[in-house]
């Protein structure tokens, strides 16, 4: 019975790790049809001032798509985040910083493009650091 139990827990843990590496490369209806300016698996962060949470670690389970007018951060669930939208953004070691008007939540892009998607930030959204 206990070894039943321990395959079973097994089997769980890997179905969860296998959703959250896949369920970041899904679309939304904003992106069907438009090629991205740039697009990469990275790790993500979102955090508030209670509950921060991390995407990735050493495995790069998050998405960051830039286009013309929107970019989308994809972990878990998906945030799409038209340019004009954005407040702020600014290099902070390792990572972006995008803060949103009206929003608590702070989104951190690991890139491994840095200066690509900067470059792209500074073009289109209207505060950066």
């Amino acid at each position: 019975m206990g070894t039943l139990l321990a395959v079973g827990f097994l089997i769980l843990v890997c179905l969860v790790l296998l959703f959250v590496l896949f369920s970041s490369n899904r679309k939304i209806k904003e992106e069907i049809g438009k090629i991205p300016l740039h697009q990469e698996k990275c790790n993500v962060a979102y955090k508030n001032d209670m509950i921060p949470v991390w995407a990735g670690g050493n495995i790069q389970a998050g998405r960051v798509a830039f286009y013309d007018t929107f970019l989308v951060v994809s972990f878990l669930g998906t945030t799409f985040i038209p340019y004009d939208d954005i407040e702020s953004f600014e290099k902070s070691g390792p990572h972006i910083d995008i803060v949103r008007y009206n929003s608590k939540i702070k989104i951190k892009i690991f890139s491994n493009s840095m200066d690509k998607v900067l470059a792209i930030l500074n073009g289109r959204a209207l505060s950066g650091k």
